[in-house]
């Protein structure tokens, strides 16, 4: 005889958590958008749709495949990782100088150091965090990882740009 459980996984997404979540995996889609604007590769108009459809498709992956709470952080951090890095790799050229650019701007090797411990962190909670780590605090490594990344990006900002609190940008 088989039993229905009552796990999460059975359930569906409640509403106020689907809002949640298409806030935070926002941040792929429409940073990725903005690239596109910004690079040209896409107008104003599409890329709004762009990001729009993305997210829709984000959220009915997690909302009716994953349901999982327990994977819930990891799909977050792959999903926007994604979004935002693939249209930049599909959309932008390698043989222009301007592509070129596109492409390598912001690189820096301590970046790609400070991003690949967040994603182990990310990658490891899920597993090992009810087990050995969460005896080491398994939150708290994941918490160690963002805010060596937000350190590493914060050296990183360029000289010449100076930046405002009313959110404008400004190249000396």
């Amino acid at each position: 005889l088989s039993q229905k459980s009552n796990t999460r996984e059975d359930e569906m997404i409640k509403p106020d958590e689907m809002i949640t979540l298409a806030c935070i995996l926002a941040i792929g889609p429409w940073s990725s958008a903005s690239f596109l604007v910004k690079s040209k590769k896409m107008s104003n108009t599409s890329a709004n749709i762009f990001a729009t459809v993305t997210l829709a498709c984000l959220v009915s992956i997690y909302a009716f495949l994953i349901k999982n709470p327990k994977f819930g952080l990891l799909y977050i951090n792959i999903s926007i990782t994604i979004s935002a890095l693939l249209p930049k790799m599909l959309l932008v050229g390698f043989r222009s100088e301007e592509d070129v650019a596109l492409r390598t701007s912001g690189f820096h090797w301590a970046s790609v150091a400070s991003n690949l411990f967040v994603s182990c962190a990310v990658m490891c909670e899920p597993f090992f965090c009810d087990s050995f780590i969460k005896r080491i605090g398994g939150h708290f490594i994941f918490d160690l990882a963002l805010a060596i990344d937000v350190i590493v990006k914060t050296f990183m900002v360029p000289k010449d740009i100076e930046i405002h609190f009313i959110g404008k940008m400004k190249t000396k």
